[in-house]
């Protein structure tokens, strides 16, 4: 039977495979920094006092390079050391950025050191760094070590939102890579807390982005534990099958860790079906776990083997396989895998008849256990700890919001007295004079204002407060409808990839290709509906460079090719040499991809498209123009409005959202530039023209 452990185990090899994506985007940066170091060095040659810092700059490159190497070697106690030299030279110089990427480093082998609290102390000052600097890469790396750390120490809940921060960060920086592993980690916390539905989904999620950026080796891996959560939800066939697949995917991959994987899950799920079969299956993964010297996958695999000849009635043989996890559990330190097979092996001897032995492997079982809940009972205490922390604070922010309230009404008891005082001081000296009279009921109405003012500046003020809250809660929300709306989405449509490798008759395919396509017109919508949402609330970011407009009207144009093709429509190119602004490449890639899809999906059949780009003076131009069905002067009047209904219809079937125009006007606008269409009537094609600001007459983000 698949179980809790062997998830664990493929997650502790899963993280190390996955650390050196990290580790190897890391020394990216890390070769930037030295670079950055080499140029500050150059400059400030002809400066003496400058030459120690620079110097000392090097030396603490020199040694994250060098903890970097160490983790990748696993020496983790000399990768801490070189980072914590690292991190007390970039204190001196209060170098922040390298103060960051130290206390990464130094959380990174903490937590392989089973040191986790000094770990999510580490993590937690580099998160702090990173805010500080507005580093979004930084930020979105510690917010997954601190996933990773709540999940050893068993705080779940915790580490579900440390790894949402973290997939938001990898998605603003559309890094697929890190959005997978991300999910792939949200899958394995589900499973952990048996909320088998959820684990699938982001397993399935996970998955599909594996396959996007063509990560065969993550994506065979991710189908493996998909097929031992069908047996938790109840459908063995789709367990099997599944199985079946991710071994035939990883033979033709030629992983041989992979492959033992897949091995060992399938004997677990054959363990009830064909116990005979399963343990061939065990065999052939403990040969290959053997070969790459593999100590936890091995123990499990030999464990797993005992129990199945122990159900077989062999309980000899089983005694010396449960002998030998047992020995290498010792060897490794891993106390639950201890516990495990000192149970079985208390099993095995009760079966043979020695009661004596499986009394003492059964007190010795019961002891871990034992030691184990008292590390889950101080886990809880420190829980409840942080929880009765919170409590105290959000009382003493109550008691401060009482002070305050008392502080205002005695105020305006204050000045309520003034002015009564005033009034009586008033009717005293009022006969001194006309004129000294007037002058103070003028005093008295000014103030009476001022007060009329200041009371309603104070309700302008809580209606702002009010007003930024609840644009707060709406941000909230569409945060969370960014990833909840769309796992309905994702899950259909791995469904309907997996049937799609299945299915031989054709009627049966075509139906499931609609059902993919359906899915993916929705997640469109979705998306476009997040985009606008984003660019209204201000929370888009572009990253600006310089880009050659030319090359991605050329890109654009390759990608809508088939579509144009099934419609016999012709693209044809004309385009300006180096016609050059400064902006967001996939941004502006969108812009273009919605023009010249919009030109093919709303053009009859055997007509052309041309795509202009120009250079002048202070601008560059693309231009989309087709030979459709054109736009009367309503159209023009309403056609960059959200969920507008044009004249004009799609010629194929296509859908609509009715918000790409929208997102594209937005979009420009927030690159500086403007974007308008032309048509001289309906019948007679229509032309859309972006334009936007030359590089050099521009302003560099």
């Amino acid at each position: 039977m698949w179980n809790v452990n062997s998830v664990r185990r493929r997650l502790a090899r899963g993280v190390q495979r996955y650390a050196l994506v990290g580790l190897l985007l890391s020394c990216v940066s890390g070769v930037e920094l030295m670079l950055s170091c080499f140029c500050a060095w150059g400059q400030s040659a002809a400066q003496p006092e400058n030459l120690a810092a620079a110097h000392d700059s090097l030396e603490i490159q020199r040694l994250l390079e060098l903890a970097r190497h160490a983790l990748q070697q696993t020496d983790y106690p000399r990768a801490d050391s070189l980072a914590s030299q690292a991190l007390y030279l970039a204190e001196d110089l209060q170098q922040l950025h390298l103060q960051a990427h130290a206390l990464r480093l130094i959380g990174i082998a903490k937590r392989r050191l089973d040191r986790y609290d000094e770990a999510l102390s580490a993590h937690a000052r580099s998160l702090a760094l990173a805010e500080r600097l507005n580093d979004l890469y930084l930020k979105t790396l510690a917010q997954g070590n601190l996933a990773l750390i709540y999940h050893s120490k068993g705080f779940y809940e915790k580490a579900v939102v440390h790894n949402f921060l973290a997939l938001k960060g990898y998605e603003e920086l559309n890094d697929n890579s890190g959005a997978a592993i991300t999910l792939n980690n949200l899958a394995i916390i589900y499973s952990d807390q048996k909320r088998y539905d959820d684990a699938l989904a982001y397993y399935q999620r996970a998955r599909l982005l594996f396959e996007e950026i063509a990560d065969t080796m993550k994506s065979i891996s991710t189908m493996i534990s998909t097929a031992s959560l069908y047996t938790h939800l109840g459908k063995p066939t789709l367990a099997f099958d599944s199985i079946a697949i991710a071994l035939k995917r990883a033979q033709a991959f030629g992983d041989s860790m992979l492959i033992a994987d897949a091995l060992s899950t399938m004997g677990d799920l054959y363990k009830k079906e064909n116990p005979r079969f399963a343990i061939a299956c065990k065999h052939d993964a403990l040969a290959i776990y053997q070969h790459f010297s593999d100590i936890p996958s091995q123990t499990l695999v030999l464990r797993d083997i005992a129990a199945l000849l122990l159900s077989r009635n062999q309980a000899t043989q089983a005694l010396d396989y449960a002998t030998k996890s047992l020995n290498l559990a010792s060897d490794i330190g891993d106390r639950t895998l201890l516990q495990n097979s000192l149970f079985l092996l208390s099993e095995i001897y009760d079966v043979l008849g020695n009661a004596a032995q499986a009394l003492a492997a059964y007190k010795k079982a019961s002891a871990i256990k034992d030691s184990l809940f008292t590390i889950e009972e101080q886990k809880r205490i420190a829980e409840l700890r942080e929880q009765y922390e919170s409590e105290k604070k959000e009382k003493e922010i109550q008691f401060l919001e009482q002070a305050r309230t008392l502080e205002r009404v005695r105020s305006e008891r204050e000045r309520t007295i003034f002015a009564a005082l005033t009034l009586v001081l008033t009717v005293a000296v009022a006969g001194v004079g006309t004129a000294l009279y007037v002058k103070q009921k003028h005093q008295k109405v000014l103030e009476e204002k001022n007060a009329q003012i200041e009371a309603q500046k104070r309700i302008v003020e809580a209606q702002r407060d009010e007003l930024a809250a609840a644009n707060q809660l709406k941000n909230d929300l569409l945060a969370i409808a960014s990833h909840d709306l769309k796992n309905p989405l994702q899950t259909i449509m791995g469904f309907a990839s997996l049937l799609k490798e299945k299915l031989k008759n054709d009627y049966e395919f075509s139906m499931v290709e609609r059902i993919e396509r359906a899915s993916q017109r929705m997640l469109r919508l979705i998306i476009e509906l997040i985009d606008t949402a984003a660019i209204e609330s201000g929370k888009i970011e572009l990253h600006k460079e310089p880009l050659d407009l030319s090359d991605l009207a050329r890109a654009v144009t390759e990608q809508n090719q088939p579509n144009a093709s099934q419609k016999n429509i012709v693209l044809h190119l004309q385009l300006a040499e180096l016609a050059m602004t400064i902006g967001d490449k996939h941004r502006l890639m969108e812009v273009l991809d919605n023009l010249v899809s919009n030109a093919i999906k709303y053009s009859p059949r055997n007509k052309n498209v041309f795509i202009t780009t120009m250079v002048h003076a202070n601008h560059v131009r693309c231009v989309v123009k087709d030979e459709g069905q054109g736009l009367s002067e309503e159209d023009l009047k309403k056609l960059f409005g959200r969920f507008q209904r044009l004249s004009a219809r799609p010629t194929g079937n296509e859908s609509s959202t009715g918000l790409g125009l929208s997102i594209v006007k937005q979009l420009v606008e927030l690159h500086g530039g403007r974007v308008w269409a032309e048509s001289e009537g309906k019948g007679k094609g229509s032309a859309f023209c972006v334009e936007l600001p030359k590089e050099n007459s521009s302003e560099r983000t």
